[in-house]
C-alpha cells in the first residue's frame, strides 16, 4: 500500500487495505439508488449511476491508487482542513480562481449558510457514513462526500457539538495534481436552486 502522507492529519487512523471495487461499491451504497443522484446523472445524460461515476473514478486513476479504510477520530477536527474534489461545478460556483477550497472556507460562503442540503445532513447525520478522498502534497481531496464533508465545516463554524461517526476511503494519486472533472449543464448555486 503506498505511503499517505498523513502528518495533517494525525486523527486518521488505518482500519484495513481496501480494493478499488470495495470503494466503488461504497460509493454505489451512498448513491446509487437515491432519487436525487439518479435524477442528477440522468439529467446529464448518463443511463446509469455506474456510467456516470466511471467519469470521476477514470481521470482521477481510482482503479490504479492504492486504497485504505481509516477511521477519523475527530471528524470535526480534520475534515473542515479537508479540500473539495476539483469538480467543474464546484470550481465555477464556488472555488472562483482557485483550484479548490477548504471545507472550512467554504462553509464562509455565504450562500451555504443556509443551504438545505448541508442542513438536512446536519439535523440528521448519517452516523457510520464513509467518503472517499485522494491524498496529493498532504492534502486530502474529497472525491465523494462533498457535502457531507460542508455539513461538518459548517457545524464546527456554529460550534455545535455533533456526535460524527464518520470514515474514509483513502488512497495517495498516482498523479502529480488531480485533474478537473464533470460537467456543468444545469447547476445552481444554492441560493438560486430553491
Amino acid at each position: 500500500m503506498s505511503k499517505i502522507n498523513l502528518e495533517k492529519y494525525p486523527n486518521l487512523k488505518l482500519v484495513k487495505p481496501l480494493k478499488w471495487e470495495e470503494v466503488f461499491d461504497i460509493w454505489r451504497q451512498n448513491e446509487a439508488s437515491d432519487p436525487k443522484w439518479m435524477e442528477h446523472y440522468k439529467s446529464r445524460g448518463f443511463a446509469t449511476w455506474e456510467a456516470w461515476r466511471e467519469t470521476y473514478a477514470v481521470p482521477f486513476k481510482c482503479a490504479e491508487a492504492d486504497w485504505g479504510f481509516y477511521v477519523i477520530t475527530n471528524p470535526l477536527q480534520d475534515i473542515p482542513n479537508f479540500c473539495g474534489g476539483p469538480f467543474r461545478g464546484w470550481k465555477e460556483n464556488h472555488y472562483g480562481e482557485k483550484d479548490t477550497m477548504t471545507f472550512a472556507k467554504l462553509a464562509n460562503l455565504d450562500h451555504f449558510q443556509n443551504f438545505y442540503k448541508t442542513e438536512d445532513i446536519i439535523k440528521n447525520f448519517p452516523n457510520g457514513t464513509i467518503i472517499s478522498g485522494m491524498e496529493v502534497d498532504g492534502d486530502i481531496y474529497i472525491i465523494e462526500g462533498m457535502h457531507r464533508c460542508l455539513a461538518i465545516a459548517l457545524a464546527k463554524k456554529r460550534g455545535l457539538d455533533m456526535p460524527i461517526d464518520i470514515k474514509i476511503a483513502l488512497a495517495k494519486s498516482p498523479q502529480g495534481k488531480l485533474p478537473l472533472v464533470g460537467m456543468n449543464l444545469s447547476y445552481k448555486k444554492p441560493d438560486e436552486a430553491k
